[in-house]
C-alpha cells in the first residue's frame, strides 16, 4: 500500500534538516536518473551513497573542523577502508596498527 506516500513536493524549507528514512529516490523520468548516476546532475539515488541529512552532517563537520570538506560513512568498516586507501596502502603492503583495532579490519 503506497497511498499517501508520494504527495506533492513541498516548496518550503524546514527549519531543521529532516531525517530521510528512504533508501532509494525516484525521478520523474529516466533521463534525470541517468544524469545523476553519470555525475552530470546533482541528486540522490541510494542512501549508501548519500542523502540530504548526510550532506548536512558533512557540511557541518567541515565547518566545525575548519576543513574544505568532510565525508561521512555508513559504517565503521567503510571509514577504515577509506582511511587505509587514503594512506596509500595497497595489496601486499604491510602496516602497523594497534592490537585493539576492530577485528574485522
Amino acid at each position: 500500500m503506497h497511498a499517501g506516500e508520494r504527495g506533492l513536493r513541498p516548496d518550503i524549507t524546514p527549519v531543521a534538516t529532516p531525517i530521510y528514512n528512504s533508501v532509494c529516490y525516484i525521478y520523474d523520468d529516466l533521463e534525470e536518473l541517468d544524469a545523476v548516476l553519470a555525475g552530470e546532475r546533482f541528486g540522490y539515488v541510494y542512501a549508501r551513497f548519500g542523502n540530504p541529512a548526510i550532506a548536512a552532517l558533512e557540511q557541518a563537520m567541515a565547518t566545525l573542523e575548519a576543513g574544505e570538506e568532510a565525508v561521512a560513512f555508513s559504517s565503521g568498516m567503510a571509514a577504515l577502508h577509506a582511511a587505509i586507501l587514503a594512506a596509500g596502502v595497497a595489496a601486499g603492503d604491510s602496516m602497523v596498527a594497534a592490537q585493539d583495532l576492530y577485528g574485522g579490519t
